[in-house]
């Protein structure tokens, strides 16, 4: 899973284990809801809604070093840049990737927050 997250990176650049399970454990009790969130932007054809939502989404996956997560986040918030000229056919694919890259860094979040150990 090493490659999806870097959390010996993102404590470094938090420079505070208890500051870092306190985000971790944030992070992993809203995934559902942001996902929620870039999921009915992308179905409502919202780009506002889906560059705030995929922003959002973008920077905390970052905080993680979370870069391939990261990355997709980034392609949704760039896709609803032009609002008139949005392909939100593309913006369905790009959020299953997403989701895709997250469901590979969820489990090393998780148990970083239930045991404080970076594998």
């Amino acid at each position: 899973v090493g490659s999806e997250l870097d959390l010996a990176g993102a404590l470094r650049d938090i420079g505070d284990p208890d500051l870092l399970v306190t985000m971790a454990s944030m992070m992993v009790s809203e995934w559902e809801g942001h996902q929620t969130r870039v999921a009915s932007a992308v179905e409502s054809k919202s780009a506002h809604e889906l560059r705030m939502h995929a922003h959002t989404l973008k920077s905390l996956l970052a905080m993680f070093h979370a870069e391939g997560a990261r990355r997709k986040a980034m392609e949704l918030e760039q896709a609803a840049l032009s609002v008139e000229n949005v392909d939100w056919s593309a913006c369905s694919q790009m959020f299953n990737g997403l989701v895709s890259e997250m469901d590979k860094v969820r489990p090393a979040l998780a148990n970083y927050v239930a045991t404080r150990t970076i594998l």
